[in-house]
């Protein structure tokens, strides 16, 4: 469909006005939108050309003591010790991609052509569009978590096989209308799902206008799933609604997807596998690696009330027991913001008559180990009955060069095929990756109320 005369300069000036005011405003925005995603960017971030990468951890090595030929010190002259040569993991790193979109209709912009400062307008919707979708679904990735690569996917043999996973079917529906309860990625159980988590936000990560896959793992490998679009959302009741009607059973998994495919093993391994304790993480066994623990204090999948001393002996271990000191580590607490509630609760009560929002993410919310004071911060996307112990200095995001938008037709807005519309497309491939998980924890199974959740 070619464009109309009476289009073509307002779609010129437009996307002028675009490229080379507004592009990387938007990009800026979309790369570092996330709160987690900020932190490690913040610190760490690693630019290569593509294909695989590996990485090592320090394991051991040899070449220090005391040694006497015989008889003791003064008998004779020390000799050096036998050299050890140091040995690694070697840990397979591979990139996956993530695309945003935006788009804007031909009669829309007919119309701001016509009027001054239109443009500045219908800039500033996308940007926010923009922003709101990829907070939406990039938050979720980082957090997530797989099934340790235990299903033929296509990228099998690495840890984010079944990755990409919002929630799960909750009972089995022949219709438009789907209870879900939330996704629990534990790697060592397949996707388990806690006794306690149906009783929480299983559709917090649901917004209207969503393209989701639903069906089980073969189904979602082999593109097979039923397909449909989120019309409508109650956080409450835990349902959405969706068209066309699907038929699902109980414990499908929901992931992002249409008839061209879904992020079924197609996103970054989450920080539910970059720290743990169990399971494959790019490759590497656990089981026969202990370098590559994380510390976890869990209650056996029973809820029990918070209390901030377990903050303390997780950092005590991870010092005691992990290759550095807390005091050479770069740590921050991440959570919920219900959780950091209960822990304003539980060290102060005055902070509940404090506007928390205003206190989200702010500098001076800090727990206080020993001397050293160490930042608490929330996200949104964070599990609800957990926080993170997170040693910056050892997380890093790796990137396909910078973010940008796909200028190979010239241009950066494209018209959508037989439509009035044009739509703009920004890419990167990217992994996040943990160089140490010996220096990060996590405690699980805590009592959050529900009326502190908002999602």
């Amino acid at each position: 469909m070619a464009l109309p005369k009476s289009a073509q300069s307002s779609f010129g000036a437009f996307s002028e006005l675009f490229q080379y005011t507004y592009a990387d405003v938007i990009i800026k925005l979309l790369d570092t939108v996330d709160d987690v995603e900020k932190w490690i960017d913040s610190v760490n971030q690693e630019d290569w050309n593509g294909g695989d990468s590996q990485y090592y951890l320090y394991k051991t090595a040899g070449g220090s003591g005391s040694r006497f030929v015989s008889g003791g010190p003064g008998a004779a002259a020390p000799v050096l010790p036998v050299y050890n040569p140091p040995a690694y993991d070697e840990a397979m790193v591979k990139l996956f991609p993530h695309m945003d979109i935006v788009e804007i209709t031909g009669p829309k912009l007919i119309r701001a052509h016509e009027k001054p400062g239109m443009y500045r307008q219908i800039m500033d919707e996308l940007v926010s569009d923009a922003k709101n979708s990829h907070r939406n679904r990039i938050g979720p990735k980082y957090w997530g978590g797989t099934a340790g690569g235990a299903v033929g996917s296509t990228v099998a043999g690495t840890s984010n096989a079944n990755s990409g996973v919002l929630a799960l079917v909750n009972g089995a529906v022949a219709g438009t209308t789907i209870t879900l309860q939330q996704r629990e990625c534990d790697p060592a159980a397949a996707f388990k799902t806690k006794a306690y988590m149906s009783t929480y936000a299983g559709a917090r990560y649901m917004r209207p206008g969503m393209q989701l896959a639903i069906g089980t793992a073969a189904q979602l490998e082999a593109n097979t799933a039923d397909t449909c679009t989120v019309t409508s959302v109650d956080q409450a009741a835990q349902t959405i609604t969706v068209t066309p009607a699907v038929n699902v059973a109980d414990n499908d998994f929901v992931v992002e997807g249409d008839a061209n495919g879904n992020e079924w093993g197609n996103c970054i391994t989450g920080l539910a596998d970059a720290i743990n304790n169990t399971g494959v993480y790019h490759g590497i066994d656990r089981a026969t690696a202990s370098p590559w623990q994380s510390f976890i204090i869990d209650n056996n999948n029973a809820l029990r009330d918070f209390n901030h001393w377990r903050i303390t002996s997780l950092l005590m271990r991870m010092g005691d027991l992990g290759p550095k000191d807390v005091d050479e580590m770069d740590p921050v607490i991440f959570s919920h913001n219900s959780l950091l509630q209960v822990y304003l609760q539980e060290i102060d009560p005055v902070y509940m008559q404090t506007d928390l929002k205003a206190l989200k993410g702010h500098s001076t919310i800090a727990y206080q180990y020993g001397a050293r004071q160490i930042p608490w911060e929330t996200a949104r996307s964070a599990p609800l009955n957990s926080y993170t112990i997170m040693d910056r200095s050892a997380m890093k995001r790796v990137k396909l060069g910078d973010y940008g938008w796909d200028t190979s037709t010239g241009s950066i807005f494209k018209q959508i095929p037989g439509t009035f519309a044009f739509q703009a497309y920004a890419y990167n491939e990217f992994e996040l990756v943990c160089e140490n998980p010996r220096c990060q924890g996590r405690e699980e199974d805590i009592r959050v109320p529900t009326g502190l959740i908002a999602t």
